[in-house]
């Protein structure tokens, strides 16, 4: 077989390989990037649910704390946690649209959630004429049980989520398997043709050619010319290092938004999601070491008029200076984060003893209190603070929590910014009021 037609033969094949492989890459990737969408959707879809429920929380403790104060600025986070629920709630609907099951969930949540805004809207509206009365709705714990029942619901329709997210990961990592498998395919084929491509010009074009000028000039000099080795490695590893490169950008954006999908938006520090299980770690491991945890539950006293007098601009450079205090005051075992609204919780483990405990949120209080500057003035950041204590007042997160939220409005109605530590008689007297 002529040297042309062997060239002829390995040229073609080399092109059919790198085109019709590429093209083939090309469909993988679009596929891959179609399955990262959806777990991007799934993503969100997660998050969305988790808005939501704290939304109606949001709603429910501004509802609180308008029954317990009579303080109208109580109405507006109530009216905020409301409209923001009805709009989650719409937002879920729309990104499952495209499964019946969960649709059904969501219409038979949206039933519970209807009741349970109604109950919140007629203790609001009773208070006024008949605080008794709206006192007796609360205390009846009605509301306790539509948000229990919107809790469950809200977990099955979460848990048929983060199963179709491990699937969309799973279909996206093995879509993303056959990229790599497709570009390592292409990238042996192509070496060993362009391999045997150089081992027939070699053979039947240079060697001979090279053999005939050292004869030459072996005869006429007797010197033997030096033959250079022609090899064409470096570009190719160029392309599959470049490959790998986008491989592993594709990666660090999917763990990137999955670590986004914990912060909060606008203070960069954690949000409310997981911070329940993250919360129980912390308490078994205290109970394994016989220590104490500290649950500081922080609102921000201030923020509203801050908002109102100089705008939501400097209402956010408050929430980012109080979460940069908090955040550098604690160590990093601890735990801060944004709870919502101008609320945060701080939780402050490996404390041995109560002692060491109060002088730990002493010492945080301290570090966090200071001043921002807007336009000439000083302007205080100034907030009030609730604690439970495990082992004291509970050995489970959720009611932790609940205790030092109970605790906080405490602090928050003696409006001295003191620090004030949950115990029992708070949540009676708070049944007693209803």
């Amino acid at each position: 077989m002529s040297i042309r037609k062997k060239l002829t033969i390995i040229i073609s094949l080399l092109l059919m390989v790198s085109i019709g492989n590429s093209v083939f890459v090309y469909i993988l990737e679009n596929e891959s990037e179609t399955k990262l969408k959806w777990v991007s959707h799934t993503h969100e879809v997660i998050l969305k649910s988790e808005n939501l429920l704290l939304d109606l929380a949001d709603a429910e403790t501004g509802q609180r704390g308008y029954l317990l104060t009579s303080e109208p600025q109580y109405l507006q986070p109530y009216g905020r946690g409301v409209e923001a629920a009805r709009l989650n709630y719409s937002k879920l609907k729309q990104l499952t649209s495209d499964n019946a099951i969960q649709q059904k969930r969501l219409e038979a949540i949206e039933l519970v959630i209807n009741d349970k805004l109604a109950e919140l809207a007629e203790t609001i509206a009773l208070h006024d004429e008949s605080p008794e009365k709206a006192l007796e709705i609360v205390v009846s714990d009605r509301g306790k049980e539509y948000m229990d029942a919107i809790r469950r619901q809200m977990a099955e329709f979460q848990a048929e989520e983060k199963w179709l997210l491990e699937q969309r990961k799973a279909n996206y990592a093995e879509a993303r398997a056959y990229v790599n498998s497709a570009i390592i395919f292409q990238v042996i084929v192509i070496i060993i043709l362009i391999v045997l491509l150089a081992m027939v010009i070699k053979q039947q074009l240079f060697e001979p050619l090279n053999n005939l000028i050292l004869s030459i000039h072996s005869l006429r000099k007797g010197n033997k010319p030096e033959v250079k080795d022609f090899l064409q490695k470096d570009e190719m590893g160029f392309v599959v290092s470049s490959f790998y490169e986008m491989s592993e950008v594709v990666y660090k954006n999917q763990e990137t938004l999955a670590r986004q999908a914990q912060l909060d938006n606008l203070t960069g520090i954690r949000n409310r999601l997981n911070l329940e299980a993250d919360i129980d770690k912390c308490l078994t491991k205290a109970n394994s070491r016989n220590e104490l945890v500290a649950i500081c539950f922080i609102d921000l006293d201030n923020l509203k008029r801050l908002n109102d007098e100089f705008g939501h601009e400097v209402g956010d450079q408050l929430l980012l200076a109080f979460s940069e205090r908090a955040v550098t005051s604690v160590r990093e075992s601890d735990i801060v984060c944004r709870f919502g609204g101008d609320e945060f919780l701080i939780v402050l483990t490996g404390i041995h003893d109560e002692k060491a405990l109060h002088l730990a949120v002493d010492k945080m209080c301290r570090k966090i209190k200071g001043q921002i500057h807007r336009e000439g003035k000083i302007l205080p950041i100034e907030f009030s603070t609730g604690v439970a204590i495990y082992p004291n007042n509970s050995n489970n997160a959720e009611e932790l929590i609940n205790h030092a939220d109970i605790a906080m409005y405490y602090s928050k109605r003696q409006r001295k910014q003191d620090v004030i530590y949950f115990n029992e008689e708070m949540s009676a007297r708070i049944s007693d009021n209803g």
